[in-house]
């Protein structure tokens, strides 16, 4: 892919938009994978503060963390 730029963590809590209903995937610091549909409100914004959340918290292990959301286009 050309003119892709990978955003720090500053500039994904600015990414808005999306619908309510998004697939959340993540990997844990064991290396182990859960993935699952999740009803967030605020769409990929809401999905991206999870993301955040779900990484700095400490008692939940996630490494890594990604989402597709409905409304902004499976894939998009």
């Amino acid at each position: 892919m050309k003119n892709v730029n990978q955003l720090s963590k500053a500039e994904m809590k600015n990414v808005t938009g999306g619908g309510d209903i998004c697939y959340m995937s993540v990997t844990y610091d064991n290396g182990s994978v859960g993935s699952d549909n999740y009803y967030i409100g605020g769409g990929s914004s809401g999905a991206n503060d999870l993301c955040v959340a779900w990484i700095t918290g400490s008692s939940y292990g996630v490494s890594s963390c990604r989402y597709d959301c409905l409304s902004d286009g499976i894939g998009q």
